[in-house]
């Protein structure tokens, strides 16, 4: 089964100032099978059952992250704002299968994480229309 999780929080630092915090997480459950097998190589008789590892729905993932970002008021114009953001993505199994076939064989295990992470910064500038980004730039 599959889920998602998400929140944040604003906490306050005096007058011009504040933090928010912000955490993700989401959960995308399997749908390809990784069937039972025996491979046998000809020329040894060596024979491979992948009986240990036989699953269904073998192919899930799960993303999950998090974001801090310092808003400072630098005048009634202007805003600055410093973001640190971190995100990982982790998944097992294989996602490549025959067509119209939602199973696979795999004798091995396949098991891969993803992580990323960046720091940009916002300086915004308030105009007669709302908000507007006048500079962004990562450090």
């Amino acid at each position: 089964m599959g889920y998602v999780g998400q929140g944040f929080v604003n906490v306050p630092i005096g007058d011009k100032a504040a933090i928010r915090l912000v955490g993700w997480t989401k959960h995308e459950p399997g749908f390809i099978d990784n069937v039972r097998s025996t491979r046998v190589f000809p020329v040894s008789g060596i024979a491979l059952d992948n009986s240990a590892r036989v699953e269904d729905n073998y192919n899930d993932w799960t993303k999950t992250g998090a974001r801090i970002a310092l808003g400072i008021d630098l005048s009634d114009n202007w805003t600055l704002t410093p973001t640190v953001m971190a995100q990982r993505t982790k998944s097992h199994g294989a996602f490549a299968h025959f067509r119209g076939e939602l199973h696979l064989v795999r004798h091995d295990s396949v098991l891969s994480g993803v992580g990323a992470s960046s720091k940009p910064w916002a300086i915004q500038s308030r105009c007669r229309n709302g908000w507007s980004r006048c500079r962004n730039w990562r450090k």
